[in-house]
């Protein structure tokens, strides 16, 4: 992922609003004066316990968020359960896109 793509968890305000609540994960938005999203994921590894497990699903759920349409926002995406993968991870950002 690009730098510009990437947000600096140190950046994100701490008052920001859950937008969207999934049974596995759930996605905080804040506004950016910046031309495109800023995305970061949050896995704690008590939810996922092996580094490998918790590379594969930040990068499927940066790969997923990458289709969502260009608002300027901040979005966060906290991981609550391990129990998810690419097809889940799809249908969800599907319907956020609706919400967006």
């Amino acid at each position: 992922m690009s730098k510009l793509a990437r947000l600096p968890l140190s950046s994100f305000p701490k008052t920001a609003r859950v937008v969207w609540r999934a049974p596995y994960f759930s996605i905080k938005t804040a506004k950016n004066q910046l031309t495109s999203n800023r995305l970061a994921v949050i896995i704690p590894a008590a939810v996922v316990r092996t580094a490998v497990a918790r590379h594969r699903l930040k990068r499927q759920i940066l790969a997923a968020a990458r289709t969502l349409p260009n608002h300027h926002l901040d979005l966060l995406f906290l991981v609550r359960q391990s129990r998810f993968g690419w097809p889940e991870i799809q249908a969800e950002l599907q319907k956020l896109k609706n919400i967006l």
